[in-house]
């Protein structure tokens, strides 16, 4: 069910061919290696195949900073075999920054800042239990443990009143004032918008129990865009290590991120209708702008990477469709023009 995105993006060939200078035409955009996920160190893209047809909203727009995203790409052909045959449980932090330097470097620079700043707890060893009996194992907790040092690494450089979003070495933004309004901020609970019209569209939704309903679903849009952040990042170091993914399994990389892409679109919808000076307080503040449209254009790079790797999803393309709903896509280009990028 990729219907609305084949549509979408049908009309971005079809101007390609017909020698239109559409969005994603021409040169800038990423190369077939890229697109097709076949990565090589060094390798940048910006995802060029989300760009569509002049009248249409892009799913990512080259003006501005969703379309103009790039970075280092995972280098999922790099050898790890003498790390997995020569795993030791005694070492196993070695063997997790080692795999990750080697594949996924943004993920290294992440968990080895978490673990060097965040001193309450070591979150390779937090996140590790359970999981060092092998390098098999290890390899695939990898994603969990670079999206919870993550969550650590933000915690540590933030503090009251303030969230720092470590993007990667090069890119970090610090936004203020984004909890809710009970909690100093200026925003509402993410638990919000699940008395959306949108909510019921998704009855399975396999995060809403645990990101919306439960505790912590009282905090505010920074702690949904601090999720969101790192679901990229879960997804990213998935791509990187799909190989070590159990043959016929399916996990829910993609889903994850898009039901954050998703979530984001509802709130950013729901706050302009119902709550209009908490949707001018976020499109008011060049931090808060960046950041979304930061994480959705690192977020449809890595979709766009992993969208030919089924063990990546499981209902991804049922998710897929809800996030380039027309309405939802629209309130990301209301972003784009509050950020004055065109």
């Amino acid at each position: 069910m990729r219907g609305l995105r084949e549509a979408m993006l049908a009309l971005a060939l079809a101007a390609a061919a017909g020698g239109c200078d559409s969005p994603g035409g021409g040169g800038g955009g990423a190369t077939s290696d890229a697109v097709s996920g076949d990565a090589v160190s060094g390798d940048t893209t910006t995802g060029a195949d989300t760009f569509v047809a002049p009248g249409e909203t892009p799913i990512r727009d080259p003006r501005c900073t969703d379309g103009t995203w790039s970075e280092a790409l995972p280098v999922v052909a790099a050898d790890i075999t003498s790390a997995l045959s020569g795993y030791s449980a005694a070492a196993y932090d070695g063997f997790v920054t080692s795999t990750l330097a080697s594949r996924y470097p943004t993920g290294a620079f992440l968990v080895t800042h978490a673990v060097t700043e965040y001193t309450r707890t070591n979150c390779v060893t937090a996140f590790a239990q359970g999981a060092t009996g092998s390098a098999e194992t290890m390899a695939q907790r990898l994603s969990t443990i670079v999206h919870e040092c993550g969550h650590l690494l933000d915690g540590a450089r933030g503090g009251f009143g303030v969230n720092t979003y470590v993007i990667d070495e090069a890119t970090i933004l610090t936004c203020r004032k984004g909890d809710t309004t009970a909690r100093g901020g200026n925003t509402l609970p993410r638990s919000a918008i699940t008395a959306d019209a949108y909510d019921a569209l998704l009855p399975d939704d396999f995060y809403k129990q645990t990101y919306l309903v439960d505790p912590g679903s009282e905090q505010g849009f920074n702690m949904l865009m601090e999720e969101a952040v790192q679901y990229v990042n879960s997804l990213a170091t998935d791509y990187a290590f799909q190989d070590q993914i159990p043959r016929f399994a399916s996990i829910t990389a993609r889903d994850g991120i898009l039901t954050f892409l998703w979530y984001m679109e509802r709130y950013l919808h729901l706050t302009r209708l119902e709550a209009p000076e908490v949707y001018a307080f976020i499109t008011g503040d060049a931090c808060w702008r960046e950041l979304v449209l930061t994480v959705w254009g690192r977020a449809w790079m890595f979709l766009d990477l992993t969208a030919d790797t089924p063990s990546l999803g499981i209902d991804d393309d049922v998710l897929e469709d809800l996030v380039l709903a027309p309405e939802l896509l629209d309130e990301i280009a209301r972003v784009r023009q509050a950020d004055a990028c065109f």
